[in-house]
């Protein structure tokens, strides 16, 4: 009967985590994984690159010539410290909520996937043989941030072109910062923009969302 109550309990707060946001799902998937980091890497502040990082983070090297292609997922999860974390899910948490009520659980979490690959893809153009490993979920949310500024805005041509302006001074801003992949940011940047623009016209209604609620 004791087991049988855990069970009981157990189950209901299942059914609770279930009902969180996706976006809150990703922040702990996030986090757990860095937690590996810190223990393979025994740090916290800096994760070095070990056995953990090479195989999961992006290495173009690893993808073009050996063939590693999960990398362009499992990367986007990787965070490379502390503050390299903690910056991300901040903006993910702030702009993942906003989005994910205006298009639904699955559309938001198969956009923040998309835009995590194709910023990774983006990132290949460097070629094989260029002396970086990448990680961070940033690629992502810039494809949230992008689908976002879309649909935060009306259907005039004047209103959509300050919406962009806007994307292109954050991506500017962010991108001149050091040990930033422009690429990635670029890739889910363009992700984000083209999902927003095809919601807007095909099932979303655009609604007026503050500029500063999310820059």
């Amino acid at each position: 009967m004791d087991l049988y109550l855990v069970y009981l309990k157990l189950r209901m707060h299942m059914r609770r985590l279930s009902q969180l946001p996706a976006t809150v799902h990703l922040i702990v998937l996030n986090v757990i994984i860095f937690v590996i980091e810190c223990i393979t890497s025994m740090s916290v502040i800096y994760i070095r690159v070990n056995w953990f990082v090479r195989l999961f983070a992006l290495s173009n090297y690893y993808v073009l010539v050996k063939g590693w292609i999960w990398q362009l997922l499992t990367s986007m999860f990787l965070h490379f410290g502390i503050l390299h974390l903690f910056f991300n899910m901040f903006f993910l948490f702030i702009l993942g909520i906003r989005l994910e009520k205006l298009i639904g659980r699955r559309r938001f979490l198969l956009l923040y996937i998309v835009a995590g690959v194709v910023g990774n893809l983006f990132t290949l153009l460097w070629g094989p043989y260029a002396p970086i490993i990448s990680a961070g979920a940033s690629g992502a949310i810039f494809g949230v941030f992008g689908a976002l500024v879309i649909l935060s805005v009306g259907y005039s041509y004047a209103t959509t072109v300050q919406a962009l302006m806007w994307a292109f001074l954050i991506f500017l801003i962010n991108s001149i910062m050091p040990g930033v992949n422009i690429l990635a940011h670029l890739g889910g940047l363009l992700t984000g923009l083209l999902y927003g623009y095809h919601a807007r016209k095909r099932f979303i209604r655009p609604v007026v969302i503050a500029y500063h609620y999310y820059y």
